[in-house]
């Protein structure tokens, strides 16, 4: 389902500084928006499995990555950006929803540029690589995380909370090393309750919630073989469920080939509407007119014939004497029309008493059916009922049972041809 392209986006994104923070899918969901940034198709199976690469579509690996060791442990790092003159996309791998390291994340959004979304999940790691207590430990870093961002991020900052998309009973590699695969039975219900804690306490603290775990839970056939990790179709999916949220959030019109508004589950974005908001400064004077459809295949004259199509059914339909043969239906219409259908023009010209007559004898006739009916229904009812009430239960009596069955030792046991045991 394809609903933004890369002139949408390039335009929706223009001069905005977007941040990712998160996992291995996070990092994808920054691999899809800078690829459709730049080209209008999907990523690629290699580009889906390469990670701390130095370089990906023009972006810069800044710390971490190739740069340093390369590990699968708590410690990794991985800062990625992608510049060019009106669009700024980043992106941080992090494995704990709060630590030290997101203390200097934050610190660095203070200090850069003014930031305009932000977009992060964090919770695979959390709940399993950091020991027994790792689900509580998790919570309570969430109460710490959300009070964080209202005080280092701006107020016109866009937050938007993703849910953990679901995986597969029997998951393997990446986060999950051999010493806790034990948990890929259970770890399903434990990001359902993880997801629902930090859902309600983004909502509560004003932030918008993109419940990915819903939208996806029914395409699980997208899911790749080691059942944690996406294919490029879901990715796409997840990157138009984003910028369809953005276009909510800052009321900015969607795309003309799109057919319907996302409006996320559990999102703040559609309830909350912004009372400063400013049209020249979220929606360009020419945001409105940028949508052709000359430019989608199929749609190059769609609109245009739909509009004189509708044009011409007006004119025509408030004054029906003047078609003729040559009007937009064709000459079969006209003739249904004022022809044999006289009962339309006369509805149209105003209601003849005649056929009003003959519509309440109609309507009489069948009430009075109905009724005969309805009575015939009362009438078995009661015969139902009243054999219901003469009913009288009789009494078992187990004398007379006989068995069907014969008794066992009536059976003949049967033998083992193959047997060296003597029959007899």
């Amino acid at each position: 389902m394809e609903v933004f392209d890369t002139k949408d986006i390039a335009e929706v994104l223009k001069n905005r500084f977007i941040v990712i923070i998160g996992d291995s899918i996070q990092r994808t969901i920054y691999k899809d928006l800078v690829l459709m940034l730049q080209e209008n198709r999907p990523l690629s199976k290699t580009e889906l499995k390469c990670k701390g690469e130095f370089s990906f579509l023009g972006d810069e690996l800044i710390e971490g990555g190739k740069k340093s060791k390369m590990t699968n442990g708590i410690s990794y790092k991985e800062v990625r950006q992608y510049q060019t003159d009106v669009h700024l996309v980043r992106f941080y791998f992090m494995t704990r929803c709060y630590n030290s390291y997101l203390e200097s994340i934050l610190k660095d959004l203070k200090e850069g540029p003014s930031l305009d979304v932000l977009i992060m999940n964090s919770c695979l790691w959390d709940i399993t690589r950091y020991g027994r207590d790792s689900i509580k430990d998790y919570k309570d870093n969430l109460q710490k995380l959300f009070p964080r961002f209202l005080q280092c991020l701006p107020v016109e900052c866009l937050v938007i909370w993703t849910t953990t998309l679901p995986i597969s009973s029997s998951a393997r590699g990446g986060f999950l090393v051999p010493e806790i695969e034990f948990m890929s039975s259970t770890l399903r219900l434990d990001i359902l309750e993880s997801n629902f804690y930090a859902k309600m306490l983004a909502a509560d603290h004003g932030f918008d919630v993109l419940d990915l775990h819903f939208y996806l839970r029914h395409y699980l056939h997208w899911r790749v073989d080691d059942g944690i990790h996406w294919d490029m179709a879901a990715h796409r999916y997840i990157t138009n469920l984003l910028l369809s949220h953005i276009c909510d959030a800052w009321n900015i019109p969607m795309p003309a080939k799109a057919r319907a508004t996302f409006c996320s589950y559990g999102s703040a974005a559609g309830v909350r509407k912004r009372s400063n908001y400013d049209s020249s400064v979220h929606a360009p004077s020419n945001y409105y007119n940028r949508f052709n459809t000359a430019n989608i295949p199929g749609f190059e004259n769609y609109f245009s014939n739909y509009h004189n199509s509708q044009r011409n059914w007006t004119s025509q339909f408030e004054n029906q004497n003047s078609w003729n043969e040559n009007t937009t239906f064709g000459n079969s219409w006209n003739n249904l029309w004022n022809g044999p259908c006289q009962q339309q023009t006369a509805l149209w010209n105003g209601p003849n008493p005649n056929d009003i007559h003959k519509f309440s004898q109609n309507n009489l006739r069948i009430l009075s059916n109905m009724s005969a009916s309805i009575q015939t229904t009362i009438n078995s009812c009661q015969q139902v009922f009243n054999q219901i009430q003469n009913f009288h239960w009789q009494s078992y009596q187990q004398e007379q049972y006989q068995s069907v069955v014969p008794h066992k030792r009536h059976l003949k046991k049967q033998g083992n041809p193959y047997s060296r045991q003597r029959r007899y």
